[in-house]
């Protein structure tokens, strides 16, 4: 019995056992099973990091080549701001070497070290405000770059870098933008020469364009025939178009800067329509082109919109069409319609020609600015390029549109498509009073001129004198300053002072801030400053120069060179007392008689002199052979000092007076009609501003050789022979001496209408016994006077009485 129970425990025991080897065994199996598979995996994973490693190497490897060759400069610092990876090229144009003892030192340390205290600073607010903000800061640094005396300019990027919730980094990248900056300067300044020029070309095409138009309105009309008056008109006309081609330079660059403004009136569009179907029909018959027009009955004959703006886009269409057209014809039909981009009410203006026509493929060029299509075929046609290009950027200014339809070799269609806004007549500015009527001055009234070219001052004293202003004329600032104050002294301010911009030495604007200064240490009878309105008179139209006169310039309004009648009459209107002018009926002036024998002959002699016209030096002098042969008289008695000064300020390099004096024989010469030496003036003004002056010393010598046969050849004439006494009164040496000093003391004083007077005085007078000295004298004084040369006339009025008493002792 415990023999069995004895086996029977054994065989549990072994039973167990089995049972144990057999977990083991699976335990085993299984543990060998996952041996396999983490061998496995381990193979795997070596081949994995071994891969990594492959493709990390290879990421560094173009990371750092990438560092390398970047043109940009970048900077990685750590979470205290100390620097753990730089790129050399920043370190190498500023310093000119790479630094080895700047890794892991604080970015501000190294700062400090190269470049300075001021420097830290800087770079320490720009870390603060990328940390705190956690937005990239920007900013644009000039640091001094090596080897060079110029700095170099960066953009600096400053970025916060966070890992989670914490300051991870900073990272800096400088942007070398040194040629960008330099190429920004550049067009800045480029722009300002532009500017510079515009304003310039403007004023020095205006100005002559003054004179040519001024004259043409003061000129007579009564004794011409028919015939005549329509020359006359016609040379008005194209006078108008030259005005328009130096207006579409100023409004492209208006338009270019985004400056171009419209100024909406009430205005007859009829009247415009049938104006410009005059001038530009008179054009095309140039052209032997017929013109055809239509004005449909459905335009209103009052609209609302910007008349100069359609006017120039009108005008700018009709003069491309008749441009490019040969033969044929050129409409221009005017009729309402709708717009094709709204579906509103629209101004529709159809131009159509016969010309050349337009490619396809060049059509989307055509408004482009300085393009003139297939210009091959069209060799020899003038023009900028500018017309349509202004054309497209007016149109689209007033909300309209223009269209083109063309067929090359057969002709072109342009259809403009402008807002209609109807108008009223009671609000149009032309009425008709003001196209019969002008502003006449009652006595009493004053009026200062302030210009420094005599021709000027004769245009502008000859509007004023329809106006039956007698006007004083000053050629400076300081000589206005003077008169001005002489007349606060006097208690008999100026009603108005029209002033030029300008003018040598002291400008316009400066004179004007000087006159505010008198007046502000005045009162009137009420107690207040005296505030006489100073109106500026300027050749000047760029965009802008109004604006500059009225604010910072001090002055109270603006009238653009060529004077207009209506532009004057306004001014007039505007700044004189209502109690101080009346309107009267339009009149022409009258004519001032048939030449004398001697101004023929003297005319006939100046004929033969080369290089001089006549007809030109007429037209500066208003007509009026008497004030042309004055100013031949001036430039002679002057010729000898004048080339003094140029010759002695050219050896001695001071190139202002140089520079002054032959600007004035440019402006003289082209007054009197010598146009040739008046360019090879301005060839050598322009010269002596720029920083090459050779020209100066090369070409000097021959304009004064050039000068001085000109003035022989006047010398030569008739001109300065004495003329004819006629009926005169004798007077005595002191009654004669008495009108003398009378005379002197006007034109010291400068007053235009006191110097006519004291003129007229001494023209039926003669002296006993008189000197030839005298005589001689008091020719060139009252020959200067009326040239409006006062300072030299004064003079020779002095010499004439000390001629006077040493004849008389």
């Amino acid at each position: 019995m415990p023999d069995t129970e004895d086996t029977a425990v054994l065989k549990a025991e072994i039973k167990r056992l089995e049972l144990e080897l057999k977990k083991t065994n699976r335990q085993l199996s299984s543990a060998q099973t996952q041996l396999e598979r983490f061998g496995k995996v381990n193979v795997m994973q070596h081949e994995v990091v071994g891969t990594l490693k492959t493709e990390m190497s290879r990421q560094e490897k173009f990371m750092t080549m990438l560092l390398k060759y970047s043109k940009n400069t970048i900077l990685l610092l750590d979470r205290d701001l100390n620097i753990a990876y730089y790129t050399d090229n920043f370190f190498e144009e500023t310093i000119g070497k790479k630094p080895s003892d700047i890794d892991g030192k604080i970015i501000f340390d190294v700062y400090r070290q190269y470049f300075g205290d001021s420097a830290v600073a800087g770079i320490r607010e720009i870390i603060e405000k990328a940390t705190t903000l956690k937005e990239t800061q920007i900013v644009k640094e000039q640091i001094a770059s090596s080897g060079s005396e110029e700095n170099s300019v960066y953009y600096l990027y400053v970025t916060a870098m966070y890992n989670g919730g914490g300051l991870d980094g900073v990272m800096m990248l400088y942007a070398n933008i040194t040629e960008l900056e330099s190429a920004r300067l550049k067009a800045e300044a480029a722009s300002v020469a532009k500017s510079e020029f515009l304003a310039k070309m403007s004023h020095e095409i205006r100005t002559p364009m003054n004179t040519i138009i001024g004259m043409s309105d003061l000129m007579p009309q009564e004794n011409l025939d028919p015939l005549q008056k329509s020359y006359f008109s016609d040379i008005k006309k194209m006078s108008k178009i030259l005005l328009g081609i130096i207006n579409d330079i100023l409004d492209f660059s208006k338009a270019e800067s985004g400056k171009m403004e419209l100024l909406p009136v009430h205005f007859n569009i009829h009247s415009l329509f049938h104006d410009i179907c005059s001038m530009q029909s008179f054009i095309a018959r140039q052209k032997s082109l017929e013109f055809k027009k239509n004005c449909s009955p459905h335009v209103p004959e009052f609209i609302y919109a910007d008349e100069m703006r359609i006017n120039q886009i009108f005008t700018n269409v009709i003069n491309n069409s008749i441009k490019y057209t040969k033969k044929g014809s050129i409409s221009f039909t005017l009729d309402t319609g709708k717009s094709p981009e709204n579906g509103a009410d629209c101004i529709v203006a159809k131009i159509a020609d016969t010309g050349i026509g337009i490619k396809e493929e060049n059509i989307p060029l055509l408004f482009e600015s300085f393009q003139q299509m297939d210009t091959r075929r069209n060799k020899g046609i003038e023009g900028a390029g500018l017309g349509l290009a202004i054309v497209r950027q007016l149109v689209t200014l007033m909300g309209g549109s223009i269209h083109v339809e063309s067929e090359y070799g057969k002709g072109t269609v342009f259809t403009v498509y402008l807002p209609l806004v109807e108008g009223a007549a009671e609000k149009s500015d032309k009425s008709h009073a003001a196209d019969t009527r002008r502003l006449v001055a009652k006595e009493g009234v004053r009026v200062l001129v302030v210009d420094d070219v005599p021709a000027n001052l004769v245009v502008a004293s000859g509007f004023l004198g329809r106006c039956k202003i007698p006007a004083d004329t000053a050629e400076d600032g300081p000589t206005a300053i003077d008169m001005v104050k002489k007349s606060l002294d006097e208690k008999r301010p100026y009603d108005i002072i029209f002033m030029d911009h300008m003018m040598p030495g002291m400008d316009g604007i400066e004179t004007t801030r000087r006159i505010r200064k008198l007046e502000s240490a005045r009162q009137d009878e009420n107690g207040l400053p005296p505030n006489i309105p100073v109106v500026c008179l300027s050749a000047n139209a760029v965009h802008g120069a109004e604006e500059l006169f009225l604010s910072s310039g001090g002055m109270d309004g603006f009238i653009a060179k060529p004077i207009e009648s209506a532009a004057l009459n306004e001014i007039l209107k505007k700044f004189l007392p209502e109690d101080k002018y009346t309107f009267v009926d339009k009149e022409y002036d009258k004519a001032d008689g048939e030449p004398s024998k001697r101004e023929v002959r003297i005319a006939e002699e100046l004929s033969h002199i080369d290089g001089l016209d006549i007809d030109q030096g007429l037209h500066y002098a208003a007509e009026s052979f008497a004030t042309y042969a004055s100013t031949l008289r001036q430039l002679s008695a002057g010729m000898e000092k004048g080339l003094v000064v140029i010759r002695d300020s050219l050896a001695a390099k001071d190139w202002k007076p140089y520079t002054v004096q032959v600007h004035a024989y440019k402006g003289i010469c082209a007054t009197i009609g010598a146009q040739a030496l008046s360019d090879r003036g301005k060839k050598l003004e322009d010269a002596s501003k720029s920083d090459d002056k050779s020209l100066c010393f090369e070409e000097t010598a021959a304009f004064c050789s050039a000068l001085e046969e000109f003035n022989a050849a006047l010398r030569r004439t008739s001109l300065f022979d004495e003329e004819p006494e006629g009926e005169k009164t004798e007077v005595s040496a002191a009654d004669m001496a008495a009108k003398l000093e009378d005379f002197t003391e006007a034109c010291e004083e400068g007053r235009s209408a006191r110097v006519k007077a004291a003129i007229k005085g001494l023209e039926g007078l003669r002296a006993p016994a008189a000197l030839p000295g005298f005589e001689n004298a008091l020719a060139e004084a009252l020959g200067m006077a009326r040239s409006m040369d006062y300072d030299e006339a004064a003079e020779k009025a002095r010499e004439a009485v000390s001629q006077l008493m040493v004849n008389n002792e």
